[in-house]
């Protein structure tokens, strides 16, 4: 990215020398459809908002998500007094039998059932109780026959999401103070619950807010997140704070990811700034920018960064090659190599949002508007 600038002059002199106009637009850049694997109705068929995707099965046959189900049956005579009885609740949606099913994690009395995680390789289902206790409970089940491995505790505040490693060997999920009011992360394991490191979380950091786009470099050697205008990198067996930095560019943070190889952590800025920190030495970052319009220098820093080109949704492709970019209707995709918008792809009719956020593993969630009820579409991930 560095290059641009200098091929944008030469690109100049090129056009002069043809005797051409540089006005010239140039070609649209192709287009690919996204490959859609499943759709999930809404229950009540509509939202004011993107729907709650807490996670996705390694192979996107289940989903599990916040939904509010109604035991008031379907016909429309009691349609109306279904609706408003519904609940919120845990539910998971089998693609293949294309109905809700309730969660077969056993579950106490006393206790309430809030969420639902699948591990990477699909072999362990994590559940999170709300009990009458001042903590929430982390229990793992090994999917096979639902037999409990251990439980944890984690914390009420949703300090941080609770994070797999790419392997699925370790989990990430926060603490809940200690005797002296202290947080921290913990890295624990998954077959076990045996304690890995502990991350510290200081005082400023707490005052920032929630973590997110937690996660873990390929190798599993170090955990990374951000806040709105802070990123963190730990070492993952020592707990070591490796780097805390922060963004004084215009907008926020938007995401985070790491390389295949693990060599590098990379966090995106909503003006299309990247802010890359090279590994295991974690001790420097470097930024650039992808080839995107000036910002005007009297734009505010607080305020929202919604220019029609801002990447307020976004992440990096799972090759570490590209970012993609939620355009309204279609992913655009900007090559890091020469930091070029390279190609689109075009997501289902009607589609309102993408939920980044949300993605897990090879899926990613797109909110789809529809006439005939809202759905979610789950794409692999490009």
């Amino acid at each position: 990215m560095a290059i641009m600038k200098i091929v944008g002059r030469l690109m100049s002199v090129a056009c002069l020398a043809a005797l051409v106009s540089c006005d010239t637009p140039p070609p649209a850049p192709p287009s690919t459809p996204a490959q859609e694997v499943a759709r999930v109705p809404i229950p009540g068929g509509s939202s004011t908002g993107m729907p709650g995707v807490m996670s996705i099965s390694p192979d996107g046959t289940r989903v599990a998500m916040r939904a509010r189900i109604s035991s008031g049956g379907g016909n429309a005579a009691n349609a109306q007094s279904a609706q408003s009885a519904a609940v919120e609740t845990v539910a998971i949606y089998n693609t293949a039998t294309k109905q809700f099913e309730q969660p077969t994690l056993p579950t106490a009395p006393n206790q309430q059932l809030v969420a639902v995680h699948f591990s990477p390789d699909g072999r362990f289902q994590l559940g999170v109780f709300l009990g009458s206790r001042p903590y929430r409970e982390l229990r793992v089940f090994r999917t096979q026959d639902t037999g409990e491995m251990f439980t944890a505790q984690t914390d009420m505040h949703g300090l941080a999401p609770i994070t797999f490693s790419p392997d699925g060997k370790w989990l990430l999920h926060p603490a809940p103070p200690d005797e002296t009011g202290r947080f921290a992360l913990h890295v624990i394991s998954v077959v076990s619950g045996a304690p890995r490191a502990t991350l510290p979380v200081d005082v400023r950091a707490i005052a920032r807010g929630a973590f997110r786009n937690v996660g873990f470099t390929p190798d599993g050697n170090f955990v990374y997140a951000h806040q709105v205008d802070h990123l963190l990198v730990w070492n993952a067996t020592s707990g070591k704070l490796m780097i805390e930095w922060q963004w004084i560019g215009y907008g926020d943070m938007t995401t985070m990811g790491a390389t295949p190889d693990s060599s590098m952590i990379r966090a995106l800025m909503q003006d299309g700034s990247i802010a890359t920190i090279d590994l295991p030495a974690a001790n420097n970052v470097r930024t650039e920018r992808l080839d995107l319009p000036a910002v005007s220098p009297n734009h505010p820093r607080h305020v929202p960064f919604d220019l029609p080109w801002s990447f307020s949704r976004a992440a990096f492709a799972a090759d570490g090659t590209s970012v993609l970019r939620d355009a309204g209707g279609r992913i655009d995709v900007f090559d890091l190599a020469s930091g070029r918008f390279s190609r689109t792809i075009a997501l289902p009719p009607d589609a309102a949002q993408v939920n980044f956020n949300a993605r897990h593993g090879g899926f990613v969630p797109v909110w789809v508007r529809s006439a005939g009820g809202d759905v979610i579409s789950i794409i692999r991930m490009p």
